[in-house]
């Protein structure tokens, strides 16, 4: 089972994103190292960002791959990057050996491109979208349409909206469940829609009610896209429950 490396970099973001996005591997990993006279060795075992990066570009670069083999389709690194964190194996230990690792460790889990390469739906964000939501302009980070939804100061209810766009070229059907912790009840409307070539994206508002849940805490929930063709693809939400101020 993977285990998060202890020098891995961790959230919370100072803004409402999910940071990491996921994780990749990055400890021990065989690489080309330069050779100087004195050390002819051309490779070597290294770890670090310098390692996971590489696999995070490197599986970006096979989905231009696919995209370069199909005419019909024509990925951007926002699409991309949501396929490939919407697919990734949450099945991750945290760096102590204690439990499992949380969204602010791991992002959406580890990535898995045997997954990724059978997403059915992806996610997309214009440029304008991003500069709009610069937080020093007093802009919304979460309201973003990324693979994510994350919320500092719920209070009650808080809500997203988010769009998915069909990313093969067959129509595919979808049902959407939610894997949440007592007291945190999430719903998403609609929890069952198409997604057909040549037709419209799907909007969808996401919907948690934390007014069962301890105040104070934080609280991680995940969506479920299950669709009759294609991979099942997840959306890890996470929450920190709080009350007005007095």
């Amino acid at each position: 089972q993977d285990t998060m490396a202890d020098f891995s970099s961790q959230g919370p973001s100072d803004y409402e994103l999910l940071k990491p996005d996921y994780a990749a591997p990055g400890y021990n990993v065989l690489a080309a190292v330069a050779a100087i006279p004195a050390q002819a060795n051309t490779y070597g075992l290294y770890y670090g960002t310098s390692m996971a990066a590489p696999h995070s570009a490197g599986a970006a670069a096979l989905f231009v791959g696919l995209d370069d083999l199909n005419d019909d389709i024509a990925y951007t690194p926002g699409e991309i990057r949501s396929m490939m964190s919407t697919t990734t194996n949450p099945d991750v230990n945290n760096y102590l050996l204690t439990g499992p690792a949380g969204y602010f460790e791991m992002g959406s889990g580890r990535l898995d491109l045997g997954v990724a390469a059978f997403a059915a739906f992806m996610m997309d964000e214009t440029t304008a979208n991003f500069e709009d939501a610069d937080p020093e302009l007093g802009g919304e980070p979460n309201s973003l349409n990324v693979p994510y939804m994350v919320e500092y100061e719920c209070i009650d209810t808080c809500n997203w909206t988010r769009t998915v766009t069909l990313a093969i070229p067959n129509k595919t059907t979808w049902n959407v469940t939610v894997n949440a912790p007592a007291g945190v009840n999430i719903t998403v409307s609609p929890n069952t829609f198409i997604l057909q070539s040549g037709e419209t994206d799907q909007e969808l508002v996401i919907t948690a009610d934390v007014t069962a849940a301890e105040v104070f805490q934080w609280y991680s929930a995940e969506l479920i896209f299950d669709p009759d063709n294609g991979a099942t693809q997840r959306i890890p939400v996470v929450i920190y429950a709080t009350e007005p101020p007095p």
